[in-house]
């Protein structure tokens, strides 16, 4: 993988994943479980993406 690639991934991480904490504590102030089922996935899915991008660089 290019370093440019590696940017991107860093970028979305360091962007998206305040952003889901975020809309985590929205939802659990409101009570809402199915959205914050849905962000815990999002963040669960960002979490890994480090391992998945190193295990591709890896492999290819």
């Amino acid at each position: 993988m290019s370093l440019l690639d590696y940017f991107v991934v860093i970028t979305l991480l360091l962007t998206l994943f305040p952003l889901a904490i975020t809309e985590m504590k929205s939802a659990l102030v409101h009570e809402d479980i199915k959205t914050f089922s849905v962000w815990v996935f999002v963040t669960c899915f960002l979490a890994g993406l480090p391992f998945m991008v190193m295990t591709l660089a890896t492999v290819t």
